[in-house]
């Protein structure tokens, strides 16, 4: 999905160079989505993040009902076991992705 995501707003931004997309809403709608869906992937993995580095502890937010609602461990919240490293990557670009297209949705 990210990568269908980024080659959606560099073929939107390229068509833009190019004269496509002249009115301001086109434009808007394609950036805006791509923001948003990058925003959605960054977003979910925010307490992931933060637990699996080791700066918040499950029970210090609150997440523990809503764990134990859809039956989640709080040690599936870790992410990919002994290398975190790769979905830390992911949620930079996710992060950065969304910024950018925002950017261009409201630039």
């Amino acid at each position: 999905m990210n990568s269908a995501l980024v080659l959606l707003s560099f073929l939107a931004r390229r068509g833009m160079q190019r004269g496509h997309f002249e009115h301001k809403e086109e434009s808007f709608l394609i950036f805006a989505t791509c923001g948003a869906g990058h925003f959605s992937q960054f977003f979910v993995n925010v307490p992931s993040f933060l637990y699996t580095f080791g700066l918040i502890s499950v029970g210090a937010i609150g997440l523990q009902p809503v764990l134990r609602w859809y039956g989640i461990a709080p040690a599936d919240l870790r992410w990919d076991g002994d290398n975190p490293q790769v979905m830390l990557y992911i949620f930079v670009l996710d992060a950065t992705a969304a910024a950018l297209n925002f950017a261009c949705a409201w630039g």
